[in-house]
């Protein structure tokens, strides 16, 4: 079908006889065939421009050209499309459905009706104001470009995840109205825009051949002649994806450098604030990536990671929404698709690998534009597509993914080990401090020593982790329990008495006992023996006053009934606030016989036992158990004296 406009498509191709016939077979098969449709093979290794010429087409088949696909176009435009209304340009892998250039003739059509041929010149120039325009002032420009919702269709991973990049691009440069790229993938272009300029001083046709972003860099030029550049509204065009990392890394480094190079060189204007907005959002949001690693490793090393239900569970279910939204306006979309939103995963791993690029690109770009440098992209990009592994280049590969997924498998490991610290996985600070001793369950080879390992306070919703643990790395403890969280949490006073440990008793309240009357004293001591026989069916067998607060009175007092006092020779001050590696400083300067003060009021405890584990070890000191002792021991830390020893387990 023909029509008084006179519309040319412009198809370059290199190496691509895969996807050529069905790229000319849709452009055939359109409601409105373009009165010329060119294919212009450039430096082809491959059966390209012999398929191209089973059809109706006219080829024009180019040898390698030094500067590739823009001047393969320009050399296809002087000679077939100079006078043409309307230029197609389409990638050869791209295929369009019937309606697409009829669709886009008519945008045209609807555009020259409310114009006129003359208006583009009274909105010229509109690139040297700071200024942004606005998107309503944009609707009202002539319209220079008009591109294609690009998508891909397939089912693997990498192609999944491209699509639903895309996807957001479209619903975005629709919402706004304009774009700044008229993509190579499928546009259509005003004739009259591209002869304007082509008129350039800079350029033998419209596309310029110092930008590896030519698309980019001629969109810029028709916006700056006062038209706009929009996404169709209904005109879809389906592309190839990349299908593999290495092939989307050189296209997307192509795209990026070529991009940054040419907004270094254009500069802030209204027409390139919000590329520049882009680009700062783009390393932003791999910089809060990096941040975020850091924090997180820092947190671990420390012992200070926590969960938290808001940065945990909040945030990520707050972006997972958002996912899964956009997810249902992936065109093509399937259950998989949607599924991959909810996992965030996918998106996540996509991300990094932009924060990735974005990166690379601006080192590499400033520095290439300083140095005078200019890459061949293009071929970069070229050879990472038709790249193709050997048997050592594949084994070198499932290496790399190996060592991949094991760093990331122990990232895992670690966090959880920090996160939930019950798990009984070793921190990064575990590790960073003894190596495999942070896995190393076995006790010293002998024991030169006894230490007793107390904990007060408890319990609390960490006691039940700590004696587990506690029994997996072959050490015992004493934990001293109060009678209010007795009543709270009973099943740990059981777990405690389940797993070995003794149990002794810390007063109902936790007063200061001296500043008690002394029945009263006696009271709170009898009270919490007896609510820890009525949950263990066993009578606590230790003693010890809430803040070492104690007189001859309540030591007798206790003894005579059963539990004599147990004070302590070493306090890692632990409920200070001490990190895991500080507690275990204190630990590091134990010697045979000590009672080790510590708190069960903190995960800290938790994460600490695999440290306590391995500087015993270290030692060649084992725990043990607190009995009564005839003679009394004088203790210099608090210059008090109890009536208890510290013997084998």
């Amino acid at each position: 079908m023909s029509s008084e406009r006179h519309i040319v498509a412009l198809v370059p191709a290199y190496n691509e006889e895969e996807s050529i016939a069905a790229t000319i077979e849709a452009v055939l098969n359109q409601e409105r065939v373009p009165d010329k449709i060119v294919i212009i093979p450039n430096g082809c290794s491959d059966r390209t421009a012999d398929i191209a010429r089973t059809f109706p087409v006219t080829v024009m088949e180019l040898p390698r050209l030094e500067h590739k696909k823009s001047e393969a176009l320009n050399r296809a435009w002087l000679q077939y499309a100079q006078d043409a209304d309307v230029v197609i340009c389409l990638d050869a892998d791209t295929v369009l459905p019937p309606n697409a250039i009829g669709d886009w003739e008519q945008e045209f059509v609807y555009d020259w009706a409310r114009h006129g041929s003359q208006a583009v010149t009274a909105f010229a120039g509109t690139g040297s104001s700071p200024a942004p325009l606005r998107s309503r002032d944009i609707r009202e420009l002539p319209l220079g470009g008009s591109s294609s919702k690009f998508t891909m269709l397939g089912k693997d991973f990498l192609t999944r995840l491209q699509r639903a990049e895309f996807s957001r691009w479209t619903d975005t440069a629709l919402r706004r109205g304009w774009t700044s790229v008229l993509a190579g993938t499928g546009a259509a272009i005003s004739g009259e825009a591209l002869r304007q300029v082509a008129a350039m001083d800079d350029r033998e046709g419209p596309w310029i051949y110092s930008s590896q972003v030519e698309d980019f860099e001629l969109t810029y030029r028709i916006r700056q002649l006062g038209y706009r550049c929009q996404v169709s509204p209904t005109v879809r065009a389906y592309t190839d994806a990349m299908k593999t990392v290495k092939a989307l890394w050189g296209q997307r480094m192509k795209w990026q450098v070529g991009t940054i190079e040419d907004l270094l060189k254009i500069g802030v204007n209204r027409l390139t604030v919000m590329d520049w907005f882009q680009q700062l959002s783009g390393m932003f949001s791999a910089f809060a990536r990096y941040l975020w690693v850091a924090v997180i490793l820092t947190l671990c090393l420390v012992g200070h990671l926590r969960f938290q239900w808001l940065w945990w569970v909040a945030v990520p279910l707050f972006f997972v929404v958002l996912q899964v939204k956009h997810a249902h306006r992936i065109p093509h979309r399937d259950r998989v698709d949607v599924l991959y939103a909810f996992l965030i995963i996918p998106s996540e791993a996509f991300a990094w690998l932009r924060a990735g690029w974005f990166t690379a690109a601006w080192i590499q770009a400033p520095v290439d534009l300083i140095r005078g440098r200019h890459k061949d992209r293009w071929g970069l990009q070229y050879r990472a597509e038709a790249f193709r592994r050997g048997l050592v280049g594949k084994l070198r590969l499932a290496g790399i993914r190996v060592v991949a997924a094991s760093g990331i498998a122990t990232v895992a490991l670690l966090s959880i080990g920090n996160l939930v610290p019950a798990s009984g996985l070793p921190t990064v600070e575990a590790i960073a401090r003894t190596g495999t001793g942070a896995i190393n369950h076995s006790g010293p080879a002998t024991c030169r020593g006894y230490v007793a390992l107390t904990y007060d306070d408890g319990p609390t919703q960490y006691t039940a982790a700590t004696s587990d643990l506690l029994r997996r790395y072959g050490l015992h403890a004493a934990f001293f329990l109060t009678g209010e969280h007795t009543e709270l949490n009973p099943d740990a006073v059981r777990a405690l008495a389940a797993d070995g440990q003794m149990i002794g008793n810390h007063t109902v309240t936790h007063p200061h006992l001296t500043d008690l009357p002394i029945s009263q004293a006696k009271q709170e001591i009898l009270d919490n023996a007896d609510l820890i026989e009525a949950v263990t069916g066993q009578r606590p067998t230790l003693f010890r006053p809430p803040y070492g607060d104690t007189n001859d009175k309540l030591s007798a007092f206790a003894l005579r009934n059963g539990m004599p006092e147990t004070l302590w020779t070493l306090d890692t001050n632990d409920w200070i606030g001490k990190t895991p590696s500080q507690v275990d400083d204190e630990i590091g300067k134990a010697k045979d016989g000590d009672i080790i003060l510590m708190h069960d009021d903190e995960d800290t405890d938790i994460k600490t036992v695999a440290l306590i584990a391995s500087t015993l070890r270290r030692l060649d000191l084992c725990t043990g158990r607190i009995v009564p002792d005839s003679a009394s021991h004088h203790i210099p830390l608090l210059d008090k004296s109890h009536s208890v020893k510290v013997v084998p387990w």
